[in-house]
């Protein structure tokens, strides 16, 4: 199965409270970069879209706001786009692709192409 790369960030939080000798409240917060890591994503489909016609560009717009969309664009040829999807599960896939991707407005039919390797 294919291993991509996405980073991450790790935050401490601090928070601390104190009543002042006037019997006021002093706050403070402070969030901390611990760390940044590299996260491997488990799972990598391409989906080809059909769109109706005149919502290439809507659909286009729409498709590339999907969270774990890492590319699409419009083709030539029996489909009129393609999207590079990455999750961390194909459970994950299948939501993206079943509820965010082919429920889009405009989205005639869909085709998904899982990567093996």
């Amino acid at each position: 199965m294919h291993m991509a790369k996405d980073r991450a960030r790790w935050y401490m939080a601090y928070f601390s409270m104190r009543y002042t000798s006037g019997g006021g409240l002093n706050t403070e917060a402070w969030l901390f970069v611990v760390s940044d890591i590299e996260v491997e994503l488990l799972a990598l489909c391409y989906v080809l879209l059909n769109i109706e016609p005149g919502s290439e560009e809507k659909v286009l717009n729409e498709v590339r706001k999907v969270q774990n969309v890492k590319d699409c664009h419009r083709v030539y040829g029996v489909y009129d786009m393609i999207a590079k999807v990455e999750a961390e599960s194909m459970d994950s896939l299948k939501e993206i692709v079943t509820w965010k991707i082919r429920r889009l407005e405009g989205v005639r039919s869909t085709l998904t192409t899982i990567v093996i390797e």
